[in-house]
């Protein structure tokens, strides 16, 4: 009995030997395999310049992708991945709805860098291997505008029907706010009032005088509360809703008054 045992140590320690041998070959090898890849020409780009290559690349694509680019790039090598990791830019595109786990990268990755920010409030639907993962809009807005202070570039597609949750917290401060689109169409009267209460909310904060464009068409914004003082371009059209609570045309042409910087004005069946 006490051979069996002795025997089986030493098979033991056989196998951790040749475990331990295997790993520092897969080592050696990959270690090899990097000093090949740094010979060759593509890993010569300045890490500045192929940072400029993988923004390029990460713009041409639609979005949501199952599979983004800039996911994409991070497979390819050890060099592209450092420099996709330090490139703060390339992950500032936040596309909602997301996979939570997914978002929350992007969120971390992005740093301190201004946000650009589609959201929507549809349910995503994610195929798995074994089933069909349904990700609830909810959590997923409420994570994305955990960030709205981030948020420099902002499209809102309100149509698919937002939580009221949803609306509270889209009303938060947004500082670094240059442009902003919504859009609303499809929602019920009641529905599109809270919408308005919330953008007219996120607006009114006296730190959202950096707006530079807004398209929306919600034709019933509390004008009068909000600063325009730096709008450069206004793009209003209705949503075929009339609110009989909304402020009317005096008040939008009052505002119109106060936009001293306003280049292009377009009006849509307004």
């Amino acid at each position: 009995m006490a051979k069996r045992e002795t025997l089986e140590q030493q098979k033991a320690y056989h196998y951790e030997c040749i475990r331990a041998i295997n790993t520092h070959h897969n080592e050696c090898i990959r270690a090899i395999n990097t000093q090949l890849n740094e010979l060759v020409p593509v890993s010569q780009i300045p890490p500045e310049l192929l940072s400029k290559i993988f923004l390029h690349t990460a713009g041409q694509h639609a979005y949501p992708a199952r599979v983004p680019p800039q996911i994409c790039v991070t497979h390819v090598c050890r060099h592209w991945r450092e420099v996709a990791l330090q490139c703060a830019a390339l992950w500032s595109h936040v596309d909602v709805p997301a996979l939570p786990e997914k978002l929350a990268e992007f969120l971390k990755r992005s740093k301190d860098a201004p946000l650009s920010m589609t959201l929507s409030f549809r349910p995503l639907r994610w195929h798995l291997p074994s089933a069909r993962q349904l990700v609830p809009p909810e959590d997923a807005a409420l994570s994305a505008l955990s960030a709205l202070h981030r948020v420099q570039t902002l499209t809102v597609d309100a149509s698919e029907d937002p939580t009221d949750v949803v609306l509270e917290h889209m009303g938060g401060r947004a500082p670094l706010l240059e442009s902003l689109t919504i859009t609303s169409r499809g929602l019920s009267l009641s529905k599109l009032i809270h919408v308005r209460e919330s953008i007219s909310r996120m607006l009114s904060h006296p730190e959202s005088r950096r707006l530079r464009t807004l398209a929306t068409d919600l034709c019933c914004l509390t004008w009068k509360e909000i600063p325009w003082d730096g709008l450069t371009r206004l793009e209003v059209h209705s949503n075929g809703h009339s609110d009989p609570g909304e402020p009317g045309i005096p008040s939008f042409f009052k505002a119109l008054s106060h936009m001293p910087c306003l280049k292009e004005l377009e009006l849509r069946k307004v």
